[in-house]
């Protein structure tokens, strides 16, 4: 259900090339699936959707170009790959990443906390 999700997201601009109608597609790399969306048409529960997700990206079938938050604001960019002609059981292609640190939970934004701490500590134990 994903995958045909992922295929009805797609959007066609008809060209004409050399005096033949051709469709081109525009959105090949920038597909989004809103929750919401697999919801209500799709009629799919929030399991399904995270291991057709998983399903999709691990056959090859897309690729994950952006890993949404948690809201309507930042969702989910998927691309179409064509690694799926390559695909044999056990392969795995593509991982969602299951942890993503943002803000103060990156441990790089850390060190200033840690530092400040560090100081205080020695200005504690001074004190004494």
């Amino acid at each position: 259900m994903v995958l045909t999700a992922l295929l009805d997201a797609r959007i066609f601009n008809n060209v004409k090339i050399n005096g033949k109608k051709e469709r081109i597609l525009v959105n090949g790399d920038s597909l989004t699936l809103p929750y919401k969306k697999l919801m209500d048409v799709y009629f799919m529960n929030m399991a399904g959707i995270t291991r057709g997700i998983d399903d999709v990206l691990a056959k090859g079938l897309a690729k994950l170009v952006h890993q949404g938050g948690g809201g309507k604001h930042d969702q989910s960019v998927f691309a179409l790959a064509e690694d799926y002609l390559r695909w044999t059981p056990g392969v795995v292609f593509y991982k969602r990443p299951k942890v993503i640190r943002r803000g103060f939970q990156d441990p790089a934004n850390q060190r200033h906390r840690k530092n400040s701490r560090s100081q205080n500590d020695r200005l504690i134990r001074i004190a004494k």
